[in-house]
């Protein structure tokens, strides 16, 4: 009685020691959207103050950031350490994390946070992802920082399937999942009835609810485990061998089995496993830090909703392999190509038959020189678009079209057509973040 248990503690200690080596990982895999400067990759910050911050900065916070993960990596874990059950409870060193550790949640959550402020690319779900869970490490007491975990990555799951709930994604993007998880068993979906694939493909968004769904409670939680594990199994490969994607998302599906496996695992949920003496510490102590976790945890779990009328970015919104991005196409004038940079033109596609314009990729550029999919907001890619083409093209020389985010139950998207730079900065003013590239020195 009156000790907190290790187990709470150890489950915290294990999830950060698993982000900060998943982080090193993931940040290995994309390197060029952390290392290069602003001088040598286009870089959109958040807010236009942030345009004239020098590069320095990413260095110091890459340095920090390097300095917390080794700290996560290599503290003891404090459960260790912890005063057996005969002693009784000193709330200020038994709550609170061990320093190390707490040192590294803070060097880890900031540093990230001002990497990712300074360039909209680098907020990549699996950094939305490492900042939610860092932040709530932090603020959540010992023996309950695991129940706002689970409850968070349930959150993730939940909204992840409901933004493939629609037409859009049945004819698009889940028949793309779909021949992938088949082509390496040699199975061919081309001559399948559509409908028959449509049905087929409703199940990848249905298996993401059902996993959150049965994850939530405790009875079915060891069949939301397993399910889960099977899932980002499959999910590994059908990217991987189906489709041969990029070694982030392997990565980032990897951790998942991992951090279910660390936060489900263990019974831990609610109180249950909290004696009397431990409630009142927390009530007492850490008040004010509790309150401050399950209003962080209940913004993290309800922002994602604001997607649905356009106030939250799709990244964010958990909507990943989710047909509800926009569409940006961008064609150049073939008379003014001759124009184009030398650095550009791996970058441009094959016009489309009867067309003089030639296509630029934006997904293109973004794999080539960041190693990652483009953040898929409409916003960043008008801004990138402009940072790219202006500086070198004459204004009229190229156009945008912009296909909306599809209705949910026909699929049908709204097209928007932007002649030239002009039009294209016009049409930025509405949005809320910045659209302005990051000029500074080294």
């Amino acid at each position: 009685m009156g000790a907190s248990h290790p187990q709470s503690h150890s489950v915290a200690a294990r999830l950060s020691c698993a982000m900060a080596f998943f982080c090193i990982c993931l940040m290995i895999s994309v390197w060029p959207l952390w290392l290069r400067s602003p001088a040598e990759l286009v870089q959109i910050p958040w807010l236009s103050v942030l345009c004239g911050v020098p590069g320095w900065v990413d260095r110091l916070a890459l340095i920090i950031l390097g300095f917390g993960l080794i700290l996560l990596l290599f503290i003891p874990d404090p459960s260790i350490h912890s005063k057996p059950a005969s002693l009784p409870v000193d709330s200020h060193q038994t709550f609170p994390p061990a320093r190390g550790r707490t040192v590294g949640l803070l060097c880890f959550v900031i540093s990230l946070g001002v990497l990712t402020a300074l360039d909209q690319h680098r907020f990549q779900p699996w950094v939305c992802q490492f900042l939610l869970l860092g932040l709530l490490l932090l603020l959540a007491p010992g023996p309950r920082c695991g129940s706002l975990c689970r409850i968070l990555v349930v959150s993730i799951y939940f909204w992840s399937g409901v933004s493939k709930l629609d037409a859009a994604f049945l004819v698009s993007h889940g028949q793309l999942l779909l021949s992938g998880m088949l082509a390496p068993l040699g199975i061919e979906t081309t001559y399948w009835a559509p409908r028959t694939r449509e049905l087929l493909t409703l199940l990848f968004p249905l298996g993401e609810v059902a996993v959150g769904i049965c994850l939530l409670f405790r009875w079915t939680e060891k069949i939301g485990l397993a399910a889960s594990l099977c899932m980002h199994l499959l999910l590994i490969w059908t990217l991987g061998l189906g489709l041969h994607h990029e070694w982030s998302v392997l990565i980032w599906n990897a951790y998942f089995i991992v951090q279910n496996l660390i936060l489900f695992r263990a019974p831990f949920w609610g109180g249950a496993a909290v004696s009397r003496e431990e409630s009142s510490a927390i009530r007492n102590v850490s008040q004010f830090w509790w309150r401050a976790a399950l209003g962080w945890t209940g913004l993290a779990i309800c922002y994602p909703a604001l997607e649905l009328i356009g106030y939250c970015d799709h990244w964010p919104a958990w909507a990943v392999y989710s047909a509800r991005p926009a569409q940006v196409r961008i064609r150049i004038n073939e008379s003014a190509l001759a124009g184009l940079p030398e650095h550009l033109r791996p970058f441009l596609g094959s016009p489309q038959p009867l067309e003089e314009a030639v296509p630029f990729r934006l997904e293109a550029w973004s794999f080539q020189t960041c190693g990652s999919p483009v953040y898929p907001q409409t916003r960043y890619r008008l801004a990138l678009a402009l940072a790219l083409l202006e500086p070198v093209l004459p204004k009229n020389a190229w156009n945008v079209e912009i296909r909306e985010t599809p209705d949910r139950f026909t699929g049908k998207r709204e097209t928007i057509l932007l002649q030239g730079a002009t039009m294209v900065n016009e049409y930025c003013r509405h949005f809320w973040g910045n659209t302005h590239r990051r000029l500074t020195r080294n």
